[in-house]
């Protein structure tokens, strides 16, 4: 107690020293937490949810925002955006997107905020022939409007485009290298050398194929970090062309065929122990190119037979098949000859590429999911090929 005195400190002073001392040591994150918490509590924020267009759609949110936009410090805000038929949800600002679903997003309320969705209108990415007959990738609206060339190089072609799932970005490929593109045209960078680049579902992986068609791969989509050689063909007669993702992203397909362009075959690979099998087609012709469906076991496939070229579904297990689309070069089919296609997100349609009958020139068109009800969306001087059709299942 003399160093109590000697301190100037009083008996009640020291016993209250003693309690601080004996509570149990906070970390300084832990104490600034208990301390934001203890201020914020009884406060009220206003948040403020800016409507899109109404030609885009709507937001709601739950529970719902009061009429003066104050809410309790602390409540978490669910929104769910509501996108009109052709739109969808770019990006939120303001709110944390739901990683799975992307018309949702969250809000723990802590401060003043305004919380929007950037809703634009579903685009179609595609490859068309420019000047010196270089082909460029351009993008454009579902009904063909709107179209807008994002590649302009001149000194190769930029070709075999691949949407992100989220759409913000795509890939493709140019010299026999890889580069990635915001989806505006901005942004373009190197990410590594191959050909015919897809997407994982979750937009964290490409898969890709060598310059020489031989050697599957995968990478990181950001730099291409991270490769892993996944299937190499051991026969010196066969190539690889083309890749697409299962909708869990377990499994890969591409398309292997003989150099004389004969024996083609759907292979579907399996990453876990890296084995491949040949999918038993019951349809025409020999698969030219395939592309799986966005959220279901179903593949989109365009082959060849003869004169005659085909558009076709069919299972991932193989039951199923059905020709969508009939192309006969000089037949009486709609169309001379069809190329590849795409699903749209939710499944109902398909978009694909063609030269009608009695034309030269290959025109990018709109079905349903069984080949009906066709649209023709570009009317073009210049070949179109490839389209793909961009966004995450609803």
């Amino acid at each position: 107690m003399k160093l109590v005195r000697k301190l100037g400190i009083n008996k009640g002073s020291f016993s209250a020293i003693l309690f601080i001392l004996s509570i149990p040591f906070l970390s300084c994150s832990d104490g600034i937490s208990e301390m934001r918490e203890h201020l914020l509590h009884g406060k009220k924020f206003k948040v403020t949810l800016k409507q899109p267009d109404s030609e885009a759609g709507s937001i709601e949110a739950t529970p719902s925002i009061p009429a003066d936009g104050m809410v309790p410090a602390g409540r978490l805000i669910t929104f769910i955006a509501k996108p009109n038929s052709n739109f969808a949800v770019m990006t939120w600002k303001g709110a944390t997107v739901d990683g799975d679903d992307r018309n949702k997003a969250t809000l723990e309320v802590r401060e003043d905020i305004e919380i929007s969705a950037v809703i634009e209108k579903v685009k179609i990415l595609f490859f068309k022939q420019g000047s010196n007959n270089r082909n460029q990738i351009y993008a454009m609206d579902l009904d063909g409007k709107n179209e807008k060339q994002l590649t302009s190089f001149t000194d190769n072609s930029s070709s075999h485009p691949s949407w992100s799932p989220d759409a913000n970005t795509f890939v493709f490929q140019r010299d026999n290298k890889i580069y990635r593109m915001n989806h505006d045209g901005t942004g373009l960078k190197y990410i590594t050398e191959g050909i015919y680049p897809t997407y994982s579902p979750d937009g964290k992986k490409l898969a890709y194929l060598s310059s020489n068609e031989k050697t599957l791969y995968t990478a990181n989509s950001d730099d291409g970090s991270n490769k892993e050689e996944i299937k190499t063909l051991t026969e010196n007669n066969y190539k690889i062309q083309y890749t697409s993702w299962s909708p869990n992203g377990k499994k890969i397909l591409f398309v292997k065929y003989k150099f004389n362009k004969s024996d083609y075959s759907i292979q579907i690979l399996d990453l876990k122990d890296k084995s491949s099998s040949k999918l038993d087609i019951t349809g025409l012709g020999d698969p030219q190119s395939a592309t799986w469906h966005l959220s279901v076991n179903k593949i989109l496939y365009y082959s060849k037979l003869g004169t005659g070229t085909f558009l076709q579904t069919i299972n991932a297990d193989g039951s199923n098949n059905e020709v969508l689309i009939k192309g006969n070069s000089g037949g009486s089919a709609e169309f001379k000859f069809l190329r590849a296609g795409s699903y749209s997100p939710d499944g109902e349609k398909i978009v694909f590429s063609a030269v009608p009958n009695g034309e030269t020139i290959s025109q990018i068109f709109i079905a349903d999911a069984h080949g009906n009800n066709v649209e023709q969306i570009t009317h073009s001087s210049k070949n179109c090929f490839e389209p793909c059709w961009w966004g995450k299942p609803r």
